[in-house]
């Protein structure tokens, strides 16, 4: 894996806090930072959009 950019990650995790499908990025700060490096794996992998439009339950391992 690539070095991480602290950036990069950090914008992740608003669009992750904006995002909140289980409407907790208020009380709990880091509630979506185990789907970080999973998703820029794939980001940086080069998703494509049948992937990326299945959602995060799909881009996550089992």
């Amino acid at each position: 894996m690539q070095p991480r950019n602290s950036s990069v990650e950090n914008g992740l995790r608003h669009l992750l806090d904006e995002w909140d499908p289980i409407g907790v990025a208020d009380d709990v700060q880091d509630e979506y930072d185990c789907m970080l490096a999973p998703l820029l794996q794939r980001l940086r992998a080069g998703v494509d959009r049948t992937i990326s439009g299945r959602g995060p339950r799909h881009w996550l391992p089992g």
